[in-house]
């Protein structure tokens, strides 16, 4: 008998992670609003394997968001203190 081919999509919901999880952490990097955005709708999936990761993801891009912030900010004033 021959094996069942599966779709690539179903056998990233089986055993891998699913691009919803990897985009979201590439964006919360990258461009935390984005990536926060994502973590909600990741933690909002019904799934366990995606939705565990949600909260992740938008702790994620609120600490890159601070830290950005900070950069951005903390940079501009060093050198105003002449």
């Amino acid at each position: 008998m021959a094996p069942i081919h599966q779709s690539p999509r179903a056998e990233v919901e089986q055993g891998g992670t699913s691009a919803l999880v990897v985009l979201g952490y590439v964006l919360a990097v990258f461009v935390p609003f984005v990536g926060f955005v994502l973590g909600i709708i990741a933690a909002t999936r019904p799934a366990r394997a995606v939705s565990k990761h949600g909260v992740w993801i938008i702790l994620v891009s609120v600490v890159m968001f601070f830290l950005l912030l900070y950069l951005l900010t903390g940079s501009s004033s060093n050198g105003s203190s002449a």
